[in-house]
């Protein structure tokens, strides 16, 4: 079991757009690997409604120092996540190919697409 890099407690599997991922029943933090993050955010089922509710209630600011990777423990990198009006960034563990985004990021990464 893997646990959230910025609360520390047990992530829980859930689909997210078809697709299995990690959550953060804390933080609403997504765990995710990287391929399965390009295909969500190219191809979003939700409507334009349900993912603008999402980032809103999810969203409770970016993580702004470095987390380590809950796979490896690694220090994963900060790259730019491209979402008008925000200055957010996600989180990859270049090792394990994996993608940390803090809550409500990952629907405004599909609102930026």
């Amino acid at each position: 079991m893997r646990n959230c890099p910025i609360c520390a407690v047990p992530l829980v599997p859930e689909a997210y757009e078809g697709f299995p991922v990690l959550r953060c029943p804390d933080c609403a933090g997504h765990l995710l690997d990287l391929a399965r993050y390009d295909s969500i955010r190219r191809v979003p089922e939700k409507s334009l409604a349900e993912l603008e509710a999402e980032a809103h209630a999810g969203f409770h600011g970016d993580t702004p120092e470095s987390i380590r990777c809950p796979r490896c423990h690694g220090a994963m990198e900060k790259r730019p996540l491209a979402a008008p009006g925000f200055d957010l960034h996600l989180d990859l563990c270049r090792a394990c190919a994996l993608v940390w985004l803090d809550g409500g990021e990952l629907a405004m990464a599909q609102l930026a697409h």
